[in-house]
């Protein structure tokens, strides 16, 4: 079917009638002689990303703000998965049905027909709508994982946060007597932030916590014990784990098969590398924590940080760090690309350094910040909240 590489789908998807929807992006049989890779799908009517049937191999997709669920396979798909993001708004979800991370079937009538729907998931983070015990999420939330209907998911490196009832949820006889013998799984990943890390129905002595257990899965009961970025809020979200992140270890080695990434050995989408900067809505911007508290050695690469306070109001703080004396030039644009604020333009000595906005005279909204030193560029995602 050709290419899609660095592609954003913005508010698609329909529910033509019922049972019978529209999504964000839909492969119909797709096979692996398709290339997918960057491709974000938002605000999508339906889910974001389903696959019905097919062998085609994806990387790098972003579900954001869908109404359904984010990732959805049916029909024997059995592909390739490396490097997913999942980010919800509470407030939105699908009021036909339920709405989940991922929803898994072979088919409908839940058959053993052939080929079984078994994609190959590694490196996948699911943000949830419920960011705090005090966030209202709408009562169609379903799971993280919604595994039914004699689907057969193989999962590694998955990170799962802000699922409010349980992170896997094994659904139907068959599936879970799959699960037993080992014909799916779900390893070294983990849940945080849910009332249960695995729940499940018609288990029939299957021991299930046990069996989350024993793949190498961890479980914690709030979302900060994860220690991510900035996961929760569409308008400035970081994914990204900070130093000391449990996701940053425990995660398996992916597959040396000329597909999957060997180095994210990490649980979750991301290590230290933002992918989704320069083509995505999302502006990530990875703090390197090492280099902000030692304030005595000479930085080893131009760096900025991100703001703080973020969100702000009315004022907040940007922070630069250069590997030499150095011209320094900072601009903030806001979201149609205006500029609105010349913060500095001159010689800093090497080290690190903060320069304030004051957004007292701007309305609410994104801004950028945009540092220039040393033949480089970077910008800095910020939202302002009045």
């Amino acid at each position: 079917s050709g290419i899609l590489r660095y592609v954003r789908i913005e508010y698609p998807g329909v529910a033509f009638a019922k049972d019978n929807e529209i999504n964000g992006l839909t492969f119909g049989a797709v096979g692996r002689g398709t290339v997918v890779d960057y491709v974000q799908v938002a605000y999508s009517g339906d889910d974001s990303f389903e696959w019905f049937g097919g062998t085609v191999n994806c990387k790098h997709l972003i579900a954001f703000a869908g109404v359904d669920d984010d990732f959805d396979t049916d029909y024997g798909y059995s592909g390739k998965l490396q490097f997913l993001l999942g980010i919800r708004d509470p407030k939105v979800a699908d009021q036909a049905g339920a709405s989940n991370g991922f929803e898994s079937d072979n088919d409908g009538s839940g058959s053993t027909n052939g080929p079984r729907t078994s994609p190959n998931w590694w490196n996948v983070t699911l943000i949830g709508p419920k960011a705090t015990d005090a966030t209202a999420i709408d009562a169609k939330y379903g799971h993280g994982l919604h595994l039914r209907r004699s689907s057969q998911n193989k999962i590694q490196n998955m990170l799962i946060v802000g699922w409010a009832k349980d992170g896997v949820y094994i659904d139907g006889t068959q599936t879970n007597t799959d699960a037993k013998n080992g014909l799916w799984w779900v390893k070294n990943s983990i849940v945080a932030g849910a009332a249960k890390a695995v729940d499940t129905t018609k288990a029939a002595g299957f021991d299930i916590t046990k069996w989350f257990n024993d793949n190498s899965n961890r479980f914690y009961a709030s979302n900060n014990d994860v220690k991510l970025n900035y996961a929760f809020g569409l308008s400035n979200t970081n994914a990204l784990p900070v130093a000391g992140s449990p996701a940053l270890t425990g995660g398996a080695t992916p597959p040396s098969d000329g597909f999957f990434d060997v180095a994210a050995n990490y649980v979750g989408a991301f290590g230290t590398k933002d992918w989704t900067s320069g083509w995505s809505t999302i502006q990530a911007n990875p703090v390197d924590v090492e280099e902000e508290i030692n304030n005595n050695v000479t930085p080893a690469r131009f760096a900025v940080s991100q703001n703080f306070p973020n969100p702000f109001n009315p004022s907040t703080t940007i922070e630069f760090e250069i590997t030499k004396d150095s011209r320094v030039i900072i601009v903030v644009y806001n979201i149609l690309g205006q500029k609105v604020a010349d913060l500095t333009d001159g010689t800093f000595a090497a080290g690190k350094h903060q320069v304030i906005f004051n957004a007292n005279d701007q309305a609410s909204g994104i801004y950028f910040a945009k540092v220039v030193s040393e033949g480089q560029s970077k910008i800095v995602k910020m939202l302002l909240v009045k």
